[in-house]
């Protein structure tokens, strides 16, 4: 139409109007050319072009063409503008922006104000042209697709007969059947599909084709393996609906549902683990509206809130989140991020305990790009954080401790620039160089080694090694001083295992360097002393393999072996030890410790003969504690130990004697401190043992004149002494005799023996002796004036009796007579008693029963004792043995007893009881009587076994009858004694020897 009009009306305004009016309405792109550019264009060209009108009419028109097509462009052009043809031509244009365009074109010439132009339409169509190239592409590719692809890929003519149109070659690989086998047999997918599933293969194929998803079927392959297959069919029906043609894809999906199987039970895994997960697992969803799907169980244990409150509040781990950590959590990705970075917040629980959580989050989105929902996990980070806290802290730790250290660390790049990327501040005290002078310049540490040796120990600490290795080196200051460092060090390498740096540490070694060179000296001086000793010096090793490492030549002098035996034989002294001795021996050597110890045991030497050594010997123990070695140096001690048991047994000796002695020995220093006291001094004095160790002898024996002969310092000997103990007086002999002690500083004198004999038996011995010579006298004596009274008395006695039987005797006379018979009667008892006095004893030897002697005592005396009202209590041992006796005379020792308690008794209280017992005591009979009556006194307990001493009134007691009891029981060869106090009574206690020890006696 443009171009009609611009045929009739090439030179009008109303023209150009027209055309441009054309232009605004016509879908084609338009445009006028002359003069090689555009004189009008219309809108559809602009929108075409990507170009304004303006831009088009001021720009070359070839531009708008692709390059390779130019050409053709302008063969075609030409030749239609000559022909007339206006036959459309194709060709590739290029818009604003580069991108390709393909258009249908036609041009015819025009006059345009008066100058030949040509216009030109064309219509777009590179949507045309790229559909056709895709549809060309999509056959080829689906030819090639079908032909290679693993799906099977069919066309099934179902009407008016069935069979198969087309089939993929993947047909056997996936049935095991080929092409031609379903050719030749259209029923054939229905005769391998499973009976079960045949259903689902034989759906109603005349229902509407369904969105459903496509069926999983089972079917048995040539092989008879059972696969799973999922068809995906498409049909061609008639005008009524019914299929004609089946196109479909059968797809071998066996993998995919064993991975389905397997994705359930991975599922079920994944929950269980998400279930029993200390992590909290979760997933958020934002679409249709936002809020948790799943929050696990541990929840709970992580926040404080369960799942349920996650469920309620879709922002409450935003609420939770500390304030200040909140900007750190992302709601939402930016862009379209899969994953976040883990974010690291604090969290409030909800008991308000702060804790450090680990979230890491990955992103879900739609088909369209849609953020559809977030799934991640969240961790409890706090341990992990504080001990990173405590991290930064020890790090700052060795900071303090690298810039406060004695030793210099450092740290050497081995890349460009080469050079000391960290030296502490001890490397100026040691090399005297500064860290500074360290970093700007690299080369510095040749001048740290003496130079006659910078080379070698150049190139030792230049050897590469992972390890950390400790080298001693000799080194200079700055100030030309000579030390001695130990350097330790490794080197560092990078991903690629080229060297990247070297660190270490250097320390100043000066001093145990000239110690250990010291030490080495004093070791060659000790080897040499030890080669020469006459003690044997080992060292044992404890590690494996054990032995002996050192063994000096003494240990042939010792034991007749030789080193040699030693390092052969790791238990060779074993060998030598007494069978005796070898439990006390396993004991001590199994003791560990590392201080010296030392003991003695006895061992043979490889002669036979036995020895006595003595060793001294420690344990050694390596860093870790465990034993390392034993050293030790051993003796022979074998004539000191033949002295010292010499010495023991002189001591023993001389113990025993000071132990056994019955002389009280005391050894006091130039103070009078007892040192020490043997057992009599103690029984002498009445203390208990080793109470007198520290006493003063003036504490302990308060006696002026020993104290003096002490402080005379000077050789005493028999100085009489008397004290009273417990009223009596006791006598002693004492000897002080200086002795001089060998650990003393002083000389002779420095401490002092006192012997004290305890002389009161003695004393009491010759009282005895002069007061038995005395009674002798007196019995001589009362024997004779009782020899000479007794006729007198006879006659008395006599003519009284005839008198007082006179029946003419007046009765005042008769009673006169009877008072004088009965005082001669006296008389002659007391005659009687002074005859049995002085005259030697005679006994009647014969068994005696002691119980029944006294059954026949207290018989005699039944009727004083119950006039009396005194009670008698027995306690006889029935079984009491016999002794070898005069009963009668026995029997008077009783009776004398008897009367005398009954006497103190009633003369105190009127009345009183009396406890008799016998008992068998050892080899001997003990007979106890125990009264209730007044009482003794200890003076009067001295006497009363004296000849005519009495406490009765005159008249009432001869003072015989103890005295005699006493004679009587000694002639038994036993013991009479009174114990008493005053007010509490008194017990005579009798022992006689038992008929058995008495026939025991020679």
């Amino acid at each position: 139409m443009a171009r009609d009009l611009m045929t009739k009306h090439p030179q009008t305004t109303s023209g150009h109007s027209l055309f441009a009016s054309l232009a605004e309405i016509t879908p084609a792109g338009v445009y006028i050319l002359a003069g090689g550019r555009f004189r009008l264009v219309s809108d559809a060209f602009c929108a075409f072009t990507g170009y304004t009108r303006a831009e088009l009419l001021a720009l070359d028109p070839w531009t708008i063409i692709a390059p390779q097509d130019r050409e053709h462009v302008r063969a075609q052009a030409v030749k239609r503008l000559r022909s007339g043809d206006t036959s459309p031509y194709r060709f590739q244009a290029v818009a604003k922006d580069g991108s390709p365009r393909w258009i249908v074109e036609s041009v015819r010439s025009v006059t345009f104000e008066g100058t030949r132009a040509t216009l030109g339409s064309f219509f777009d169509i590179t949507e045309f042209k790229r559909s056709a190239d895709a549809l060309r592409e999509s056959d080829a590719q689906l030819r090639f697709l079908a032909e290679t692809s693993r799906d099977v890929i069919f066309i099934h003519r179902i009407r008016p007969a069935r069979a198969y149109e087309y089939i993929s070659p993947s047909c056997e690989a996936l049935f095991g059947f080929a092409p031609q086998d379903f050719y030749a047999a259209p029923d054939l997918l229905a005769r391998i599909t499973l009976p079960d599933d045949l259903p689902l293969l034989n759906r109603d194929v005349s229902r509407p084709d369904s969105a459903e998803s496509p069926p999983r079927i089972r079917v048995v392959r040539k092989d008879g393996r059972v696969i799973w297959i999922e068809t995906r069919v498409s049909y061609e029906r008639d005008p009524a609906g019914k299929p004609l043609v089946a196109r479909g894809i059968i797809r071998d999906v066996t993998d995919s549902v064993q991975a389905n199987r397997a994705l359930r039970r991975s599922e079920e895994s994944f929950r269980a683990i998400a279930e029993h997960s200390k992590d909290v697992i979760y997933r958020y969803h934002y679409q249709p509206q936002r809020g948790y799907e799943y929050m696990s169980p541990s929840a709970l244990a992580l926040y404080g809130y369960s799942p349920a409150d996650f469920y309620n509040d879709s922002r409450l781990l935003t609420k939770i989140v500390h304030p200040d950590d909140r900007k750190l959590l992302e709601d939402r990705p930016s862009g379209r991020a899969r994953s976040a970075e883990p974010a690291t917040v604090r969290i409030i629980t909800k008991d308000g305990k702060m804790v450090w959580i680990e979230r890491r989050v990955s992103y879900i989105y739609d088909d369209d790009g849609a953020l559809v929902a977030a799934q991640g996990i969240t961790r409890d980070i706090t341990d992990r954080v504080e001990a990173q806290e405590a991290l930064r802290a020890r790090g700052e730790i060795f900071r303090l401790l690298a810039e406060n250290s004695g030793d210099m660390i450092y740290r050497y790049r081995m890349t460009e620039p080469y050079g000391y990327e960290y030296v502490s501040p001890a490397g100026a005290a040691i090399f005297g160089y500064t860290p500074e002078e360290f970093y700007a310049d690299p080369k510095i540490t040749r001048k740290l080694w003496a130079p006659e040796q910078a080379d070698a120990i150049h190139n030792e600490v230049s050897d590469l090694d992972k390890s950390w290795q400790a080298l001693v080196l000799p080194a200079q200051h700055k100030n030309g001083a000579k030390l001695w460092v130990e350097v330790s060090r490794r080197c560092i390498f990078d991903d690629q295992g080229a060297l990247s740096a070297v660190e270490g540490v250097i320390r100043n070694v000066t001093q145990r360097v000239e110690a250990e060179q010291s030490l080495r000296k004093r070791e060659e001086t000790f080897r040499l002393l030890a080669e020469n000793a006459h003690d044997m010096i080992y060292r044992y090793r404890m590690t494996e393999p054990v032995g002996y490492e050192y063994v000096s030549p003494a240990c042939e002098r010792i034991y007749g072996l030789t080193p040699e035996d030693f390092y052969a034989d790791p238990h060779i002294t074993r060998k030598y030890w007494l069978k005796d001795d070898i439990p006390d021996l396993m004991k001590r050597t199994g003791k560990l410790s590392s201080d010296w110890t030392t003991f003695t045991h006895r061992s043979l030497r490889t002669d036979g003969a036995v020895i006595w050594v003595e060793v001294t010997r420690r344990h050694l123990f390596d860093g870790s504690g465990r034993l390392a070695a034993v050293e030790g140096v051993i003796r022979d001690v074998t004539e000191r130990m033949q002295q010292l048991q010499e010495l023991d047994r002189r001591r023993t000796l001389l113990n025993q004697l000071v132990m056994s002695t019955p002389d009280a020995l005391i050894v006091a220093d130039p103070e009078g401190r007892i040192i020490l006291a043997n057992p009599a001094c103690h029984d002498l004095l009445k203390k208990a043992e080793d109470s007198l160790a520290g006493v003063t002898l003036s504490d302990a024996l308060p006696l002026p004149e020993l104290s003096s002969a002490l402080t005379a310092g000077r050789h005493v000997t028999n100085l009489e002494l008397r004290y009273q103990e417990s009223g009596a007086d006791r006598y002693l002999i004492a000897s002080v005799i200086p002795m001089h002690s060998p650990e003393a500083e002083g000389g002779a004198g420095d401490l002092y023996l006192v012997i004290l004999h305890d002389a009161t038996m003695e004393r009491a011995s010759q009282a005895a002796l002069y007061h038995t010579a005395r009674l002798a006298s007196i019995g001589e004596m009362a024997a004779g004036v009782a020899h000479e009274i007794n006729n007198p008395l006879t006659s008395v006695l006599g003519y009284s009796e005839l008198i007082s039987t006179s029946p003419a005797l007046p009765q005042s006379l008769r009673r006169d007579i009877l008072t004088i018979k009965a005082n001669a009667e006296r008389a002659s008892h007391i005659v009687r008693n002074l005859l049995a006095f002085g005259r030697p004893y005679k006994l009647q030897r014969a068994p005696v029963n002691i119980n029944d002697a006294l059954a026949s005592a207290l018989q005699l005396r039944s009727y004083e004792l119950k006039a009396g009202n005194i009670q008698v209590v027995t306690r006889l041992q029935p079984d009491l043995p016999r002794i070898i006796g005069d009963g009668n005379q026995l029997q008077q020792v009783f009776i004398n007893i008897i009367i005398n308690a009954e006497h103190a008794m009633l003369a105190a209280n009127g009345k009183g009881v009396l406890v008799i017992a016998t008992a068998k005591a050892g080899e001997r009979v003990s007979i106890s009587f125990a009264d209730d009556g007044p009482g003794m006194t200890p003076d009067v307990i001295a006497k009363i076994f004296d000849p005519f001493f009495t406490t009765k009134e005159p008249g009432k007691g001869t003072g015989l009858g103890l005295s005699i009891s006493h004679t009587i029981i000694k002639a038994h060869g036993g013991d009479i004694s009174a114990i008493s106090s005053p007010g509490k009574g008194a017990t005579f206690l009798i022992t006689l020897p038992a008929q058995e020890a008495e026939q025991k006696t020679p």
